[in-house]
């Protein structure tokens, strides 16, 4: 049985409105099938690697409001390692040189 555009206008209202709805449903269903979800999926990748972006971006600030506490701390230690390391290195070389 072929279907023709008479055989369409002779079909009754509810049955057209039934034909015209199931057109919509496969053409959302495809739109949503080939568009949306590869869209959808990218969205949940880009999201992703803007919340790991953003942890790294606020990681770097925290350091950065305390990079001259850190290199305050970085500078007592290196002076505190000298000063430790400096007898010991005098009283090694005076035993090598006997």
């Amino acid at each position: 049985m072929a279907i023709s555009m008479d055989t369409i206008v002779k079909l009754p209202p509810a049955k057209k409105v039934l034909i015209i709805l199931v057109v919509v449903f496969v053409i959302v269903g495809l739109y949503g099938y080939l568009a949306y979800l590869p869209q959808r999926e990218e969205i949940r990748h880009l999201s992703d690697q803007r919340d790991k972006l953003l942890k790294d971006l606020n990681e770097s600030r925290a350091v950065a409001r305390n990079l001259e506490k850190f290199e305050a701390e970085v500078a007592e230690l290196e002076r505190r390692d000298s000063r430790k390391r400096s007898p010991s290195f005098r009283t090694s070389e005076r035993f090598q040189s006997c």
